[in-house]
């Protein structure tokens, strides 16, 4: 196996080990509540409960199906994919366009007060 294919796998396989029963818990339990609502009696609840049992089998099977595999076949290996250095310019010119702001609004502030 490929050494990239290899690095996906273990960690596709590392993120269902340790995120995976809480993805399950949480599509279960508001599955099962989703399904609680299909026997009520006003139609409302009874399509509110519909819509969420749909849309969490729809996401689960989305998510387990399609997702995870498509991100082991497509996905980035180790640096691949960093945006870490869109984050930094990102912060520097943020702080660049942030403290012409500021000196503007000083300088604004200090002819107010010359006055």
């Amino acid at each position: 196996m490929h050494y990239q294919m290899l690095y996906l796998y273990h960690t596709m396989r590392y993120a269902l080990e340790h995120m995976g029963s809480t993805i399950v818990a949480g599509a279960v339990t508001t599955a099962g509540g989703g399904v609680f609502m299909l026997v009520c009696q006003m139609q409302f609840f009874t399509k509110m409960g519909l819509m969420i049992v749909l849309t969490i089998l729809f996401s689960f099977v989305y998510t387990f199906g399609f997702f995870i595999p498509s991100l082991l076949m497509f996905g980035a290996a180790h640096e691949e994919g960093d945006l870490h250095w869109f984050f930094e310019s990102l912060s520097v010119t943020a702080q660049s366009v942030f403290g012409k702001i500021r000196a503007s609004v000083c300088e604004k502030a200090a002819l107010k007060y010359k006055k």
